[in-house]
Parts: C-alpha cells; structure tokens; sequence
C-alpha cells in the first residue's frame, strides 16, 4: 500500500489508497483547523507536570529531613548513607568500553540517521545495564548495597563517550560507570542481607544490607547530598513552572475562546 501526503486547505491530511484518513476521524480535521483542543490537552498537559514538580518535592524533602548514617550505626528502616564504593560482594563486572573494573555500569550505542524532513537524529540501536552487589564505605565501616531498583543518578564525570566514522556509520558509545573509591550517596531501606545466615554476622551491620524497600524510594549517586538536593531542586522548579506556564496560558485560551475573559 502507497503512503502520500497531501495539502488541503492548507493542512496537511495523509491518504491511504485514496482514502482521506480524516473522513474516518473526523475529529483529526476539527483539531487540525481548531487549536482549542490542543488548549484542552495543554491543560492535561499542565496538570501533570505540576503532580510531577509535586512528587519531586516531597523526595527532595525526604533527603532533607533524613539524617545520615555512619554505617556502624545503621538501623533497620529508611536510611541515608555517603561515602565510597569499596569492593563488590563477589567479582567486579568490567566496562564494555572503557575496561575498567566497576560495580555498575550501563551503555548503548547510536547511529545517525536523517528524518524524512532531513533533520539528522541519533537512534539507539544497542543499550544494556548490569550491576551486582557492593560494599560501601565510611570512617566506621561498610554495608552491602544491593542497587537492584534504585534510581540512579549519576554525573558526567563518570560517562565516557566516543563518536566517529565506524565503516561506513556514524555511530556514538556511550559507557556510565560506578568505580571503587568513587563517591556514593544512598538514600534506601537498610533490611536483612539474605546473604548471612542469622547469627553468623560477626558485627551487627554485617547483618544488614541497604535495598529497595516495598513502598519507599531508592536513589544512588555518585554525588554528594547538596549535589542531589540542588538536582531534585532544579527538577521541581523546572515541572513547577512549566506546568503552571502551561496551564494558565491554555486556561486563558479557553476562557478567550468561551468569551470569558
């Protein structure tokens, strides 16, 4: 079946074998003639943003309000840690890139292509994550991180990326990694560490591993608690007053339109 498109009235409809798809939706030209429902998606739209600004607020006032723990210290519960990537609990996975031994790291790989329009993009056409179990470390201790579940939420500082001519593509690697001694905050539930059979634990937090828990949040950094304050910062301010700008400039619309304002 051919695809084409045509103009008509200065719109553009898509034809399929002859048939005007917007015969079949009407509501497709009513929209493309109209942009009142646009304004009633925008509003939608608005909303949205904002609960996400909202939600992004109450996570940057969790980390705020939850004191950090040494790690010989740790209690069963909702914790907060910060210090550095020791060791993993078995063996180290190794960067698909760099080569570099680590604890996590995701990558993918891209190829440039050109849009119908000529507007050239970079596509994914290959990503993958591992991570394993590792030790993190303060002053008084180290704790087992499972980081299966967290949100990660890693810098620059630990991406490596490469882009050129490879045969015939233009392709991009994309390698994010977590190293030993690299800087750690864990904001997660410290429960059992299944990994220790009860009673075998020689100091209390050998008993412990720090996971996700069934109705709390889980984050892992590679940055400080300030850094990831102003992160979550920025984020709420950003869907805050994009939804809000959204919102009101779409109500106006609908209110002029309604001739209500």
């Amino acid at each position: 079946m051919i695809d084409t498109w045509v103009v008509y009235n200065h719109y553009e409809q898509r034809v399929r074998g002859g048939k005007n798809i917007l015969n079949n939706y009407p509501f497709l030209f009513i929209m493309a003639k109209d942009p009142l429902p646009y304004a009633f998606f925008g509003l939608v739209g608005g909303a949205v943003l904002i609960m996400i600004g909202f939600k992004q607020w109450r996570i940057k006032r969790l980390v705020e309000n939850t004191p950090t723990s040494k790690v010989r210290g740790i209690a069963m519960g909702f914790v907060e840690v910060c210090g550095t990537v020791s060791k993993p609990f078995k063996q180290y996975l190794v960067g698909p890139f760099t080569g570099k031994e680590c604890v996590y790291y995701s990558y993918k790989i891209e190829e440039e292509r050109q849009g119908s329009k000529g507007r050239r993009y970079w596509a994914t056409i290959r990503s993958d994550v591992q991570s394993i179990p590792f030790f993190a470390k303060d002053n008084t201790g180290a704790v087992l991180v499972d980081p299966k579940g967290a949100i990660k939420l890693f810098s620059e500082k630990n991406n490596l990326r490469l882009s050129g001519l490879f045969g015939s593509r233009p392709l991009r690697f994309t390698e994010t990694h977590l190293a030993p001694n690299d800087i750690i905050y864990i904001l997660g539930t410290a429960g059992d560490n299944p990994y220790v059979k009860e009673g075998r634990a020689v100091n209390g937090v050998e008993d412990v591993m720090i996971q996700k828990g069934k109705h709390s949040p889980y984050y892992i950094s590679d940055k400080g608690e300030k850094d990831v304050l102003k992160r979550f910062a920025w984020q709420v301010y950003g869907f805050l007053f994009s939804g809000c700008a959204l919102l009101i400039a779409c109500l106006a619309y609908i209110l002029y339109r309604f001739g209500l304002f």
